[in-house]
């Protein structure tokens, strides 16, 4: 048998009738926040993963059984369902054992769909490539500060809530919907919002039709009785999709009059006011003035889009405002994890071309005049080949760039072995940028500032998978 590891914590008697939920990739952050709801909700909850932080961990002390590795024998004799991650192989013993024994197996996006199914009041989705995470947590806020007491389950942990889950008493649950594999196509939500549309998971969609189709399909599981608030580059991709719903749109400019499904007018959108604030509007009349502390013009426009979805289900011009200024981002979202002899550390879950141009672009605004080294890790080979030169031309605006392993997620690397993260450094040194590929583990310390440092040193690190580890351990060092 495999190691396991479970914490001395005493178990939370679960309730009359209570369900037992087994996780398998309980570490996802996704499903964390979905166990936290089960075991909220007076559940049984047992799950296992390879790497269990501490705030997996600290689910323990609400009555979760985990375990640190995989095995058959996890498997609670009276589990009623399994809920699985996308990342979990077939050949997975635990998974393997549900279903010889005839168990109830979901997704994590059927279990979030299966929760959702059980609430009474309005469902919020929050959909796109960009944005998801923030823009959901962002509206989660607002509903807080207004005493809505809401639900929500988001893909990131929110710095006011110290976490990525809230289980209330109020009339909205929020969740954020991701795309990957179909996800957010198990969703049927009263409030839809699309952020934008980029192509993204080739290994599901093949490309940007396929993308589309897929957002397509998400738009039409709003009935005619919901709201669809999107993006307003894609007014006219609606009319092809069938949509029923109310559409409203938001950007950083009016959009075009809206003469469909029951919405008339240009939508929501933010414009700089003479005092320094930004101004919402919809359909031109003013609603709130917002201030915001968190940099770059796509946080713009995920306030725009949190505070329009905030408005539309009712709540005070006074509460968004509130929310606006007291918002303090999301972990690995341009979080900044110190400044220590001269050097400040960013990191950032960035790890498409479109996001890393945004938060690079953001930093050479916010830290002007300094020098910046970016720490890139490439998610995922297939992502780095399709993006290869749109990935160079990003990270060149650095002054110099590190390229780690690439973080093989849901890939077999031996079948990728022709590509390769120092095709990417030598991309990158033909723009004439210092580049160097460094193994991920020897970054921390393979990083020197003593000839350099001035004052005015920024290290970014930039990736969805381990990257993070590295501010972790160049924050250390410096200390």
């Amino acid at each position: 048998m495999q190691r396991r590891s479970e914490t001395d914590a005493v178990l939370v008697e679960p309730r009359p009738g209570a369900m037992g939920v087994h996780f398998i990739g309980i570490a996802g952050c996704g499903m964390k926040g979905l166990a936290g709801y089960f075991l909220q909700q007076g559940h049984r909850v047992s799950g296992s993963d390879l790497d269990l932080k501490d705030d997996v961990r600290a689910l323990t002390r609400r009555g979760a059984r985990l375990y640190d590795s995989h095995d058959a024998t996890y498997l609670p004799d009276d589990v009623d369902v399994v809920i699985t991650s996308r990342a979990i192989p077939p050949t997975n013993p635990e998974l393997a054992r549900a279903h010889e024994r005839g168990v109830l197996v979901e997704t994590y996006s059927q279990g979030l769909a299966r929760v959702l199914r059980g609430h009474a009041g309005t469902k919020i989705a929050v959909a796109g490539t960009h944005g998801k995470t923030t823009t959901s947590a962002w509206l989660a806020l607002m509903l807080k500060l207004a005493g809505r007491d809401p639900s929500f389950v988001i893909g990131g942990d929110g710095e006011n809530f110290g976490g990525n889950l809230g289980v209330g008493a109020g009339p909205e649950f929020v969740v954020e919907a991701c795309e990957f594999g179909g996800s957010f196509l198990d969703l049927r939500p009263d409030v839809a919002v699309i952020l934008n549309i980029e192509d993204d998971h080739q290994e599901c969609y093949g490309g940007a039709r396929g993308v589309m189709d897929a957002f397509g399909r998400f738009a039409r599981g709003v009935g005619a009785g919901g709201k669809l608030i999107v993006d307003r580059r894609l007014l006219p991709a609606l009319r092809e999709w069938g949509v029923t719903a109310q559409v409203i749109p938001v950007g950083p400019t009016p959009s075009p009059d809206v003469h469909e499904n029951g919405y008339f007018g240009k939508g929501y959108w933010i414009e700089a006011c003479d005092d320094g604030t930004e101004r919402l509007l919809r359909d031109g009349d003013p609603v709130v003035d917002v201030t915001s502390a968190l940099p770059g013009e796509y946080n713009r426009i995920n306030l725009s889009f949190a505070a329009a979805v905030a408005r539309e289900v009712g709540v005070e011009a006074s509460a968004v405002a509130e929310a606006a200024s007291a918002f303090r981002g999301v972990k690995r979202r341009f979080e900044r994890r110190g400044t220590f002899r001269g050097v400040t550390v960013v990191d950032d879950y960035a790890h498409h071309p479109t996001e890393v141009r945004a938060v690079v672009d953001t930093a050479r605004r916010v830290f002007e005049g300094q020098r910046l080294t970016v720490v890139f890790e490439p998610h995922q080979h297939r992502r780095l080949e399709t993006y290869l030169a749109a990935f160079a031309d990003e990270l060149a605006v650095a002054d110099r760039v590190i390229v780690c392993d690439v973080f093989a997620a849901r890939e077999r690397p031996e079948e990728w072995a022709h590509v390769r993260p120092e095709q990417l450094v030598d991309a990158v040194r033909s723009k004439g940028v210092d580049a160097r590929f460094v193994p991920l583990t020897t970054v921390a310390d393979a990083l020197q500032f003593d000839d350099g440092v001035t004052g005015s040193e920024v290290v970014m690190t930039l990736g969805a998978g381990r990257v993070g580890e590295v501010a972790d351990g160049l924050v250390r060092r410096l200390q």
